[in-house]
């Protein structure tokens, strides 16, 4: 279900890519805080007391992701200040040490592109 809808998102975001549509762009950004909100309560793939086929946390972080993205191919050029912020503010929860540094040393392999791609 997660990934269906991660897929839909990105087709979203190719569908409306750069014509900076406001509903295009509350329904990504709602789907981003609702993949946000999920990770926050679903326990770790490899807690003992999690199911085989259970939804982990790397699959929400995945989906925000592919939402993330979706969203700044929409808002692309148009310098949409809450997206900024908002895009801004995730690349600070994966990385907050290494913002200011531009060293991306110890963050999740491969996440950071996404960002910088959505940046």
């Amino acid at each position: 279900h997660v990934k269906a809808m991660a897929g839909g998102c990105l087709a979203l975001g190719l569908r409306y890519a750069g014509t900076h549509d406001s509903t295009a762009a509350a329904t990504l950004r709602s789907q981003l805080q609702y993949f946000l909100a999920c990770k926050k309560i679903v326990p770790d793939a490899g807690a003992a007391d999690v199911e085989a086929d259970a939804v982990d946390r790397g699959a929400l972080e995945a989906a925000a992701c592919s939402a993330a993205l979706a969203l700044g191919a929409v808002m692309a050029g148009s310098g949409d200040l809450p997206t900024l912020q908002l895009l801004r503010g995730l690349a600070r929860r994966l990385y907050p040490t290494s913002m200011a540094a531009w060293g991306l040393v110890g963050s999740p392999p491969g996440l950071h592109y996404g960002h910088h791609a959505a940046v």
